[in-house]
């Protein structure tokens, strides 16, 4: 089933969030390096979108009421031969036996059908960013991933030096197809009119049908690529060290601009400088903070005091530290440990 696949990509999830909890890597922002994070969080991320689209389906699920209005929605029928009082126990006992919550009839309100075709979505599209990011993790240039293998998949016959990432692409095509099945059902809600639908009720079915199709078969595939997935802790400290000292400017804004030549401005050209020509950060700002000493005053910085010469040697015996990306990753454990908890609260609750 849907749940239980979710389920075991979730386990899959957790356990990497937790083997890598410190694991360093570099956070993209618009495609391009941003700050320092760790592969951890980015599971817990994933783990956090499959929970809550998997808990929103189930909740769904479990409120789809019974549907038996007669044709109408009035029971004609049904309360002419039985009478209405037994043909409202009737229906009682019929919602019982199907474990099915009890609604007036409902043919034109169609939100626990909508609410249902939202999950699916829902579940398809947080195996779609599960499936973007692990695709950009494996091209070959970053190198961070690597989905599991199977004889026979994922070849070229043209290219026998290409490995395909094909459980990534079947699951991300699912979620980017989801929508508009989605869009067919809403605009179906929207057109239910009289006390039973004409057309708007038969277009409705198809649409579900596919949306089932496509979050089922992304969620069977997300469970072997996650269960399988290869991570490459090096590679993702390499991808880091290459992205240079700047994934940690913002820091440095923060703590050295105060002292720097030049204030904020300066400090930003020093980084500039340093991607531009591949020089040290840490050489440019430590002759950037000597060069403000008492015998080379900054005529664009204020006055030298006792005050200033000492904020600047502590800062100049700070760089190692403000320059280290491990120690900027701000609460991501903590946002891990939460994550695993969250879901493992949860996860008993499924069925």
């Amino acid at each position: 089933t849907i749940a239980e696949r979710i389920r075991r990509s979730c386990d899959a999830a957790a356990a990497h969030a937790q083997e890598h909890r410190d694991t360093l890597c570099v956070a993209r922002s618009l495609t391009q390096p941003a700050l320092p994070t760790t592969f951890g969080l980015r599971a817990a991320g994933w783990l956090d979108g499959m929970r809550q689209a998997a808990h929103a389906l189930q909740e769904a699920v479990r409120a789809l009421p019974l549907q038996w209005g007669g044709a109408v929605g009035t029971q004609a029928a049904l309360a002419d031969r039985l009478g209405p009082a037994a043909a409202r126990d009737l229906t009682d006992a019929l919602g019982r036996k199907l474990r099915l919550p009890v609604a007036r009839p409902w043919h034109t309100q169609r939100q626990p059908l909508l609410d249902v075709a939202a999950g699916l979505g829902g579940v398809a599209s947080a195996l779609g960013t599960v499936a973007a990011d692990v695709l950009i993790g494996q091209r070959p240039e970053i190198g961070e991933l690597r989905e599991p293998s199977a004889p026979g998949r994922g070849g070229s016959s043209a290219m026998p030096q290409k490995q395909n990432p094909v459980l990534s692409v079947l699951i991300r095509s699912a979620s980017q197809a989801a929508p508009a099945q989605l869009a067919t059902l809403y605009q179906a809600a929207a057109n239910a009119v009289d006390e039973r639908p004409d057309g708007a009720w038969h277009a409705e079915w198809p649409a579900l049908t596919e949306l089932l199709r496509l979050a089922g078969g992304a969620a069977a595939r997300a469970d072997e690529l996650l269960t399988g997935l290869h991570v490459d802790p090096e590679r993702m400290r390499a991808n880091l060290e290459s992205a240079g000292s700047g994934v940690v400017s913002e820091r440095l804004l923060a703590h050295v601009s105060p002292v720097y030549p030049g204030g904020k401005p300066g400090l930003q050209e020093a980084i500039k400088t340093a991607v531009t020509t591949g020089q040290p950060l840490r050489k440019i700002l430590e002759q950037g903070l000597t060069a403000h000493a008492p015998d080379h005053p900054d005529p664009a910085g204020p006055p030298d005091t006792g005050d200033a010469s000492t904020a600047r040697e502590a800062t100049l015996a700070s760089l190692p530290d403000l320059l280290d990306p491990s120690a900027y990753l701000g609460r991501a454990g903590e946002f891990v440990d939460e994550a695993v908890d969250s879901y493992r609260e949860i996860r008993s609750t499924w069925t």
